[in-house]
Parts: structure tokens; C-alpha cells; sequence
């Protein structure tokens, strides 16, 4: 694991380069800073936005053939591409959430165990000149993570003090990112006796008081076939006519991403053979951005 620590810092190497006050906002224009504002929950504002089953559907199958991609790195290419416009930074630094269940140390078995072991880890993303060139590099770097970053939260809080503290050193994202992943898709899942409640609340999940360590948080989740993305932002850092704006502009390159897949598979099935080389999945690329 400690190996590890020099891929951090190496992937983190250009957020590091920021100026003080840029790595005090995140590399992002916020209005101030995280720990000059009011940012408990009751404060926070939430813009919900969905997906109709049919565009669901091309995210989950020509999305994946035409771009042999992942619903997470669509959606992040999309982020990206909103992200640096606003900023006008060649890339975003991102926090990404996960459930921490995956297959990462050989012979340990989780089936015993119930909840979420939440893994907490940041990544910065370049972009490209077009959303569909942004999703190549985010699936690079996505795919380059070691051991899905269960071991930065181990560097984080459980290594030795040089450690702790090289970890500390580096830049802070200010944006959080988790995708959830399908509820309520499967045959068993409709048969069985414990369903997806979509007609009711179920309360706040954490008190008002609780205090937001992002100034911006996504959510993305697809239940019974369609995407649902909640975006969690503090107003004292962004208004509610940009965080408006960012859903806006995300919503169109997503839909940019959708469309083009599903133009490609209609034309050719799949265009892309999960073994090309880079130079020719480059090449390709290109032709698809034209």
C-alpha cells in the first residue's frame, strides 16, 4: 500500500500546482471559500434531474458498444467537460465515492456482511477537445486507479505519520461524484418480498446541522430503468443560477455522448473492438468527434 503513495502524489501532480487560493476553492471559481460559509445540510439546495427510460436505455447499451465505457465514466466524461468550462482549467479534480464492496483483496468474503464499506478517493481529469475524446482520457485514468482507491483512505487514516501527512499535503477536491449503480432492474427483484420504495419519503437521511464537505455533490442512481442524478450544492459558493447552468450544460454533453453512441451503433452495430490498439481506438475517436 504505501507503494501506492507516489501514484497519488504523480496523479495529483498538476491540482498540486495550484496557487493557494485555488487550492482553497478546488480549482474552481466558488464565490468563497469552504470554511468561510454557512455549510451545514439545512443550508444546501439540491437539483434533481432524470433521464427517460429510452435515453436510460442508450446509456446502458450503446453507450457500452459504441464507447466500450462504463455508465460512471459517461457520466463523468459529462462532468468534466461542464466542470473545466466553467473553470476554464485544462481538468477538474474530483472526489469519487464508492461502496467499497468490490473484488480487490483476493479471498475475502463479504457475504456475511451487510451496508457499505465507503471508499473515499480523489482524481483528477483532463479534458479533451470534445466530450467523446474526454471519455477516452477518463477511462484511462479511471482504469490506472490502484486497486479502485480502497488504499488512499488506508494511507489517509491508518499510516504511519509521514504518510498521513503526504496524504494531507495534497490538493482537496471540493467536488464529490457517486454513482450507485441499478436498483430494481432484476426479475428476482421484482418477485422478491424487498422493492425500491418510489412512492414515499423516508426522512432525512443526516441532520440539518451536518456539514457539507463539498461545495458540490452528485448523486447518480438508476432505479427501474432510469437514471435519476441529484446535484447538492451550497449557494455561499455557487449560486443558484450557475449550479442551474452546470446542470444545464451537463445535461447537453451527456445527451452529446448519448447521441453519438447511439448514432454509431445504428450505423455499424459496434464500432469498436475492446482489443484495439491505442493509436487505432485513438483513431477512431477522431472519426467519431467528426
Amino acid at each position: 500500500m504505501r507503494e501506492e503513495l507516489t501514484y497519488w502524489r504523480t496523479q495529483l501532480s498538476a491540482a498540486s500546482q495550484w496557487s493557494e487560493a485555488a487550492r482553497a476553492r478546488g480549482g474552481l471559481p466558488l464565490a468563497a471559500r469552504l470554511d468561510e460559509i454557512d455549510r451545514s445540510l439545512g443550508t444546501s439546495r439540491v437539483i434533481h434531474r432524470k433521464l427517460d427510460e429510452a435515453r436510460t436505455r442508450t446509456l446502458l447499451q450503446d453507450a457500452s458498444a459504441a464507447h466500450q465505457s462504463r455508465v460512471d465514466e459517461v457520466l463523468l466524461a459529462a462532468l468534466v467537460k461542464t466542470l473545466t468550462g466553467w473553470s476554464h482549467d485544462a481538468g477538474v479534480l474530483v472526489e469519487l465515492e464508492g461502496h467499497g464492496r468490490e473484488d480487490v483483496i483476493d479471498g475475502l468474503d463479504l457475504t456475511r456482511t451487510v451496508g457499505w464499506f465507503t471508499t473515499r478517493y480523489p482524481v483528477w481529469f483532463e479534458a479533451a477537445a470534445d466530450a467523446v475524446a474526454t471519455l477516452a482520457s477518463v477511462k484511462t485514468v479511471l482504469r490506472g486507479v490502484p486497486n479502485k482507491g480502497v488504499h488512499y483512505g488506508v494511507l489517509e487514516t491508518l499510516g504511519a505519520d509521514a504518510e498521513r501527512a503526504a496524504i494531507a499535503a495534497l490538493p482537496c477536491s471540493q467536488v464529490s461524484f457517486n454513482y450507485l449503480g441499478q436498483f430494481g432492474q432484476s426479475a428476482a427483484a421484482e418477485q422478491g418480498r424487498m422493492r425500491i420504495a418510489t412512492g414515499e419519503h423516508a426522512g432525512q437521511a443526516a441532520g440539518a446541522q451536518t456539514a457539507c464537505s463539498y461545495a458540490l455533490e452528485l448523486n447518480a442512481v438508476i432505479v427501474d430503468g432510469a437514471l435519476s442524478i441529484n446535484w447538492r450544492y451550497l449557494p455561499g459558493l455557487i449560486d443558484a443560477e450557475r449550479a442551474q447552468a452546470l446542470a444545464e450544460t451537463f445535461d447537453a454533453h451527456l445527451d452529446g455522448l448519448l447521441s453519438t453512441a447511439h448514432a454509431s451503433v445504428a450505423a455499424t452495430g459496434n464500432p469498436f473492438d475492446s482489443d484495439l490498439a491505442g493509436e487505432d481506438l485513438d483513431a477512431l475517436l477522431d472519426q467519431m468527434g467528426d
